[in-house]
């Protein structure tokens, strides 16, 4: 079941405002975005800095209160750490340095984030396909 956009985007955010993530060793865990990843069953991913900050408890709470809010009887499980590698692949995308990259994923070393989390011929596809030239212009007339 492919979920309705806006409702998705209101029912997790309510989520967070209800019952912010807790406090990771003083840090504030942060949310970047959600996704739905697949349809049968649904399936939520949350882009975060912290996936590991989140406990069990959090865990259910998130769980419950999006079938809940979503009218998901066969949602089993929320994953905070399955899309890390899509999450550096897309901060190097970006250019962002890859020091800053490892800090925000948490891991003590760069080499860490570059050998397992970073999809380099995945980059270099994206920022080749962006090489193209738009179509906009000759679909509009």
């Amino acid at each position: 079941m492919l979920l309705q956009y806006d409702r998705f985007v209101n029912t997790v955010t309510a989520a967070l405002e209800n019952n912010p993530p807790p406090l990771h060793h003083f840090h504030k865990v942060k949310i970047y975005y959600a996704s739905q990843v697949d349809v049968s069953p649904p399936t939520i991913v949350l882009f975060c800095n912290m996936p590991d900050a989140f406990s069990a408890p959090y865990q259910r709470y998130l769980l419950n209160f999006l079938r809940d809010g979503l009218h998901l009887s066969d949602g089993r499980s929320i994953d905070v750490h399955s899309m890390r590698k899509t999450f550096g692949t897309m901060l190097a995308k970006a250019g962002v340095p890859l020091t800053t990259t490892q800090r925000l994923m948490r891991h003590s070393t760069p080499l860490l984030t570059a050998k397992l989390y970073i999809d380099v011929d995945a980059v270099d596809m994206m920022q080749a396909l962006e090489q193209l030239p738009t179509f906009a212009g000759s679909f509009a007339k």
